[in-house]
């Protein structure tokens, strides 16, 4: 969360801005030595000041450090208090750890529907990661029951800002089709290949079996079934590009 300029009493201004501003150092080791132990301690020192400025950004840093037990002691309980806090004030990350915490029963009981309310939300506001986990929920069944054209509008979502998590679930669900979703495997291999891009191991062990299918197919029908040419392949698997990784 980027820190911004709050235009708050003068008097109240150097506490919390040296408290956090400091913390922001020992956090991200900035000319010093990581300590989270420090920024833990100075975020802290920092919330308890009277004060509005960086609260948002406050609660999410102290929500991480309970959460992943840095600087302090594990405490998934105080992790949600905090990343609710900064929900309730419209922050989109702190809307997704919310969600986190009802899919994952972290700190609160497990509860679906909350989780996917809280998602909702944090998706409204192009957040990538909630757009793509609903796309999991409503592709996978983890609602109770499965939706994919909904799956689709939400991985594409993700997508457009080459999340490759999404990328690669929508070259799954267009390489299978289904409930309303046409096949398209064209689609699905330029969602693979976009995917095994960016990295996606998955992806570039999907997208060399498509180019190996597509040479058989080609064999037969005479035709591309993915709508992947062999000239077009230069996607690097293992630091050589597929068509020498598929004639080894």
């Amino acid at each position: 969360t980027k820190i911004v300029e709050n235009p708050e009493p003068i008097h109240i201004l150097p506490t919390r801005i040296s408290f956090t501003l400091l913390g922001e150092i020992y956090f991200y080791g900035d000319g010093t030595r990581v300590d989270y132990k420090k920024a833990f301690d100075l975020y802290s020192k920092a919330l308890e000041i009277n004060s509005t400025l960086y609260t948002t950004h406050l609660n999410l840093r102290l929500g991480y450090l309970y959460k992943n037990g840095n600087g302090t002691e594990i405490n998934k309980r105080k992790a949600y208090s905090h990343f609710l806090t900064a929900a309730n004030e419209g922050d989109a990350e702190g809307q997704s750890q919310v969600a986190w915490a009802y899919y994952m029963g972290e700190g609160v009981n497990e509860d679906i529907n909350l989780a996917r309310s809280w998602y909702e939300k944090a998706a409204a506001q192009g957040h990538d990661f909630a757009n793509y986990i609903l796309g999991m929920f409503y592709g996978d069944g983890v609602l109770g029951y499965t939706d994919l054209p909904k799956a689709v509008q939400y991985l594409s979502k993700a997508a457009e800002s080459n999340y490759d998590g999404a990328l690669y679930q929508l070259g799954l669900i267009y390489e299978n089709g289904g409930q309303g979703v046409q096949r398209n495997f064209r689609l699905a291999g330029e969602y693979f290949k976009r995917a095994a891009d960016l990295g996606h191991e998955e992806a570039k062990e999907k997208y060399t079996a498509i180019f190996l299918d597509n040479i058989e197919k080609e064999k037969i029908v005479g035709v591309s079934l993915y709508g992947v040419q062999r000239d077009d392949i230069d996607i690097k698997i293992n630091g050589k590009d597929a068509k020498t990784f598929a004639s080894q």
